[in-house]
């Protein structure tokens, strides 16, 4: 449990069966880069905590959420492996500003990726997101709006992108087969 940590650095730690892989509430400017964190009810929760970096990490096998990032500003999630995760692969809850880049994001059982009640401003670019229920959603309620998805590879989901509420949201050069 990280609350309330700023400038800490978690690296190449394995944690599983907990409720929580690595938790951050309340905390800034961290960085958790290659670490192992499989069997937890959540991987990692990035909770009312603003420029953190998740990097380089294998976030699979959770019960619920591989990653979760809620009320939290300016976060980059980049390189990681969120796979074989029971609910969704990564799902942000009135985030902003967070750069998704370069993850794969595969087997997770419903959505790779979920935009879940007012996220604006996000990038989310040049992920691999594949064998998903659905790749990525834009869910309601609230509008997700102003976010960019770009460059991202949605293959063999059963739902490439499902747009169920936002506004002024821009998708370029992605595929979707």
């Amino acid at each position: 449990d990280l609350s309330g940590r700023n400038n800490v650095k978690v690296k190449a730690t394995t944690v599983a069966g907990f409720s929580y892989g690595i938790y951050l509430k309340g905390s800034s400017t961290n960085v958790l880069s290659a670490n192992n964190l499989t069997n937890n009810y959540i991987g990692v929760c990035v909770d009312e905590s603003d420029f953190n970096i998740l990097s380089g990490n294998v976030i699979a096998y959770n019960e619920y959420y591989g990653i979760q990032l809620s009320n939290s500003f300016g976060n980059t999630v980049s390189e990681n492996n969120v796979t074989n995760n029971e609910g969704q692969g990564i799902t942000m809850w009135s985030s902003s500003n967070t750069i998704l880049r370069g993850n794969i994001i595969s087997y997770n059982q419903y959505i790779g990726v979920e935009f879940f009640h007012s996220n604006k401003y996000n990038m989310i670019i040049d992920n691999n997101v594949t064998k998903n229920e659905r790749g990525i959603q834009l869910t309601m309620p609230g509008a997700s709006d102003y976010n960019t998805f770009s460059r991202n590879y949605l293959v063999n989901n059963d739902y490439g992108i499902v747009l169920s509420g936002g506004h002024n949201n821009t998708l370029s050069s992605n595929i979707v087969e």
